[in-house]
């Protein structure tokens, strides 16, 4: 907020910066857990694989970003939907291909 807004401009607007300041705070505070989750995430792999038995498969990092939002959940949500899809169609696919095989019609 400048001088001239804050001596000459509406009265509300002291109380709109303010709330706009808590809401960047609250913010912050949510994107800094998440980091927090990050880094928790990162250290529980490398331990669990530092203290592993012999032979035990290693833990991996997480390949995607956490959901933050309800459209990156729904996007989420699409791509499983489609990568299923996919998977079904090519079950498809192979099994009519190998049913004509087996019948002599390729």
């Amino acid at each position: 907020m400048t001088y001239e807004q804050y001596w000459d401009g509406d009265a509300e607007m002291c109380a709109d910066y303010r709330h706009a300041h808590e809401y960047r705070q609250i913010e912050q505070n949510k994107m800094m857990w998440i980091q927090g989750l990050y880094v928790h995430d990162a250290f529980a792999v490398v331990l669990s694989n530092a203290f592993a038995k012999k032979g035990s498969t290693p833990q991996k990092y997480t390949q995607e970003p956490y959901p933050i939002n309800n459209k990156m959940l729904k996007d989420i949500d699409n791509q499983k939907a489609r990568e299923a899809q996919a998977r079904i169609l090519g079950f498809m696919k192979r099994s009519i291909k190998s049913q004509n095989k087996s019948k002599g019609k390729e």
